[in-house]
């Protein structure tokens, strides 16, 4: 109770400074702090209907904590009441706080923490995003033992439900051979299933690249192989 108070309090006399500059100090409003003052009053709602204790507000409001305009950002709170309803059982909370430690954003970086909520959200969730997520640190990893066997297990978990990182990835371990036997039909099928979405591939590491990496899957397939590949690509449905 006394944190929620101490946030409304706070937001209110930003709320006041600001909405005095903007309409008082200067004859045109700066877009970026009437943009500002916009999402204040959003965090003053949202304070308001998170005391209620509902994980769906906790989640809304550190979102806007989370994700909002540079200066309005409070690291600490978000993860407070992404903590919150996450204990409460909400889905998306639990990958959200996994993703903070995970970051080191509002507490220490912690991997293994990180590990735990994404295995929450991941396994009982089924959240994609905290599939992908999980199956990263086991590849890489951090917080966890290194195990390729793992990491495609639950890249391949994140990939039927269409997460593009995933499904490149997932290709490029079955090009290698990395912890699965050495496909380069299935390897081209995910490729040319996350190719379309290669700028959010890229976007997640610029490193990756679908299209060169499925140019190099071209030559080293015979014609039979790439038709196979495009035909299972084709066919594909979520969930397979």
């Amino acid at each position: 109770m006394r944190f929620t108070l101490f946030i409304l309090a706070v937001v209110m006399l930003t709320l006041s400074g600001l909405a005095a500059h903007i309409f008082f100090g200067e004859k045109g409003a700066d877009p970026e702090r009437v943009e500002m003052l916009a999402h204040l009053r959003k965090i003053e709602a949202g304070v308001e209907a998170a005391n209620s204790g509902h994980p769906n507000d906790q989640f809304r409001l550190a979102g806007l904590y989370r994700y909002g305009p540079e200066k309005t950002r409070n690291y600490r709170n978000a993860l407070q009441l992404f903590r919150k309803a996450a204990e409460q059982g909400h889905i998306r909370a639990q990958y959200e706080l996994g993703s903070m430690y995970a970051a080191g954003l509002g507490t220490s970086q912690s991997f293994y923490r990180a590990a735990e909520w994404f295995l929450l959200s991941a396994n009982l969730g089924r959240d994609r995003d905290a599939q992908f997520a999980l199956g990263d640190l086991y590849f890489k990893g951090r917080g966890v033992a290194h195990s390729y066997g793992t990491a495609i297990s639950w890249y391949r978990k994140a990939a039927r439900q269409r997460h593009p990182v995933a499904q490149f990835l997932l290709g490029v371990m079955y090009m290698e051979g990395w912890g699965v036997d050495k496909d380069l039909v299935e390897a081209y099928k995910w490729v040319l299933l996350a190719e379309p979405q290669a700028q959010k591939v890229t976007g997640h590491d610029r490193k990756l690249n679908p299209k060169l990496v499925r140019q190099r899957l071209e030559e080293d397939m015979n014609r039979s192989q790439a038709a196979a590949g495009r035909k299972a690509a084709k066919n594909w449905r979520p969930g397979r």
